[in-house]
């Protein structure tokens, strides 16, 4: 098949391999498709539509849901600023979701895919019925970059020269940033923004990465983390979560129970004090320097 911006019935989106690793999906003109790895004949394809909602010409990339082989499928218009969102199986769609124009979802560790459609912030279960949740709605919110997300389901993404961040509650993470691109001067060297529609990359250090259109300048946005030392009590460890700091980390009697996922990142170092475990099926990763 040719690219996702092929004409056509030759259409195609970029293709996303289920959890299980055990099938492909993709979404063409036709539907979607999910093809078995191991036995390619065996291949179905369902339409996606609901009542008189019909996909739209450009396609994101799917959303692999953790089970049932469930994926998000998004497509959108450029004419008529209008979008879908669909959650489907092999064999049968969950739910459906049509509004404005929107960006690429995310599915959080929480069950919970979040999306940008008419002007709020939505979540949903990605395997039940029922309308999506807004969580948040600033100003008739928008977004010109792709949603990304860290692995506490913090919720990324550029708008028109702003960099927004948002908790899995619809809470805010800061004010809203400015980094336009205006030409600015700084010891006789130019300086330019990032461009107004950006392509993001969450990468595994909290670093966000962004490309500009013309594709000739990268840009990282570093976090920054404070207090500058932490120290860790049993109150603090919550599964699933990273904890950062640029200085030294010391971790107190903590006890990373079973089937909990924890990671410790220090620049400074790393003390783990006496009575200090981890239990059988937990995981934790730890890690000095950035």
């Amino acid at each position: 098949k040719s690219g996702p911006l092929a004409k056509g019935q030759e259409k195609v989106s970029t293709i996303t391999v289920s959890p299980d690793g055990r099938k492909v999906f993709a979404q063409t003109p036709a539907g979607a498709v999910a093809i078995d790895i191991a036995n390619p004949s065996v291949q179905s394809t369902l339409a996606l539509a609901n009542d008189k909602d019909k996909p739209f010409e450009y396609y994101h990339v799917p959303v692999a849901a953790p089970a049932s082989d469930l994926m998000v499928f998004a497509d959108f218009t450029s004419k008529a600023n209008q979008g879908h969102l669909w959650g489907y199986t092999s064999n049968q769609q969950i739910w459906s979701a049509s509004g404005t124009l929107l960006p690429q979802p995310v599915l959080g560790a929480n069950g919970r895919v979040y999306y940008i459609q008419d002007g709020s912030l939505q979540a949903r279960k990605y395997d039940q019925l029922g309308a999506g949740e807004v969580i948040a709605s600033d100003a008739n919110l928008n977004a010109t970059s792709n949603l990304v997300m860290d692995g506490a389901d913090n919720i990324y993404f550029w708008n028109n020269g702003y960099l927004h961040g948002y908790a899995a509650d619809g809470n805010p993470l800061f004010a809203r940033i400015p980094l336009t691109s205006e030409v600015q001067e700084r010891k006789s060297q130019t300086v330019e923004g990032p461009e107004q529609f950006l392509r993001l990359m969450m990468g595994p250090d909290g670093t966000l990465w962004a490309n500009n259109r013309n594709g000739d300048s990268l840009f990282a946005f570093k976090p920054a983390y404070a207090p500058a030392d932490l120290t860790l009590q049993p109150k603090d460890i919550k599964s699933r979560t990273a904890y950062r700091t640029e200085g030294k980390l010391t971790v107190g009697g903590v006890s990373i129970e079973a089937n909990k996922q924890a990671l410790f990142q220090a620049q400074n170092g790393i003390g783990f004090a006496s009575g200090f475990k981890v239990e059988k099926g937990a995981s934790l990763m730890a890690r000095t320097g950035f």
